[in-house]
């Protein structure tokens, strides 16, 4: 079946349609409140930590450059921008294939990509888990189990795939450290950072090895250069009840600190099945250095 991609407007800087990868911790939903905190007028847009691209998509950059260090999500970037019908045509088969034989065909996927990690069967993957919980392994391999939903139909897929193919055009991605990413940021440019989280990282690919020491030292030497740093990290959770500590940012380095609330924490909607979230309600900060 043959999926027409082409022939719809793109509002730029605003939100996205909708969104391509389906993963818990994205910033879908928060993704015009921070571009609405950006400066109109940016030279060279960063994401050293580009994860499923919802600000960037949004920002829709006339110059930009986004990395991230798990190959595949590049891979699958690279694929919106040149060959979304390949991306799309494969999510509509092996959609079919899992609403007519359920977990069975879910767990082939699976196997499949932990085998050979593709952006094919990341996205069907995504869209099909439970709740878009991504979970890894330590040695790379997705563990999540399928969800109860019905999986979005690929037609609306497919007019999604326009408007970030539109958004995604003037990006550049890359697969490397955050950063050798931020170190190209000079004067006029601007970075965001959306990092893995202190809390919770364990379960993220490759977050083991993160530490936001690094990340700080990244930001300040970009900012000396004159880059505008924008960083999302925890911020509470327990609907307030936690507070996530963050004691070793460089004194001076942010001039703003906002919080924006993300609703119920999904990974503990995953782990507590349905029970009731009310004191599960988390929000991030959103650090400024300007």
């Amino acid at each position: 079946m043959a999926f027409p991609l082409a022939g719809l407007e793109t509002d730029l800087r605003s939100r996205p349609r909708g969104q391509l990868l389906k993963w818990v911790g994205n910033k879908f939903r928060q993704a015009h409140l921070i571009a609405g905190l950006l400066p109109e007028s940016i030279d060279t847009y960063y994401e050293p930590f580009v994860g499923t691209g919802a600000v960037l998509a949004t920002v829709s950059p006339a110059r930009g450059v986004a990395g991230d260090s798990l190959p595949v999500l590049i891979d699958f970037h690279r694929l919106v921008q040149t060959k979304p019908e390949q991306l799309v045509t494969h999510y509509s088969t092996t959609r079919e294939q899992i609403l007519e034989r359920g977990r069975v065909a879910y767990e082939e996927v699976k196997e499949r990509f932990n085998a050979e990690p593709n952006p094919e069967d990341l996205l069907v993957i995504s869209r099909t888990c439970y709740g878009g919980v991504m979970r890894f392994t330590r040695d790379g391999r997705i563990s999540t189990p399928i969800g109860p939903h019905t999986p979005m139909p690929p037609e609306k897929l497919a007019t999604y795939m326009v408007d970030w193919k539109n958004r995604l055009k003037g990006t550049s991605f890359v697969n490397r450290d955050f950063r050798e990413t931020m170190a190209e940021a000079g004067d006029g440019a601007v970075v965001y950072c959306d990092p893995p989280y202190l809390h919770g990282q364990s379960i993220l690919y490759g977050a083991q090895d993160f530490r936001t020491g690094y990340l700080w030292t990244a930001a300040l030497e970009a900012v000396e250069r004159g880059a505008r740093v924008v960083v999302s990290i925890d911020g509470w959770r327990r609907s307030g009840a936690k507070k996530i500590a963050l004691d070793d940012i460089p004194e001076g380095l942010f001039a703003r600190e906002l919080l924006i609330e993300r609703g119920g924490c999904m990974l503990r909607r995953f782990q507590m099945s349905g029970e009731d979230m009310q004191a599960e309600r988390v929000a991030d900060r959103l650090l400024l250095s300007w």
